[in-house]
């Protein structure tokens, strides 16, 4: 999914659909283009074609160390349901949460 501004992109997610929900990952905004609401912008859709497509819930999974990200979702509604750590080739350790919410 793509959200342009003056028919340029400024902002995108990936998304697919599998047995949990709706899962999205990769959200990105330009950076000169960040704080305008795009991101908000961006899950709204989410939560329409995920109800467009009779799925209740939307999932994500979010680096504990990107508080923004973390206190974007929660504000909108999603909670954490699991804490994992993930290894890297390079020997660093990342904090993951795992988000859902129900729509």
């Amino acid at each position: 999914m793509i959200a342009y501004e003056e028919n340029n992109p400024v902002g995108m997610v990936r998304f697919q659909l599998n047995k949990e929900g709706l899962y999205f990952y990769r959200m990105s905004v330009i950076p000169e283009h960040q704080g305008k609401g795009i991101a908000k912008k961006l899950l709204y859709s989410l939560e329409n074609y995920a109800i467009e497509s009779r799925v209740s819930t939307l999932l994500c999974k979010v680096r504990m160390t990107v508080s923004k990200n973390m206190k974007l979702y929660s504000s909108l509604g999603y909670r954490v349901y699991d804490e994992e750590e993930v290894y890297k080739p390079n020997g660093i350790v990342l904090r993951i949460v795992s988000m859902q919410k129900e729509v």
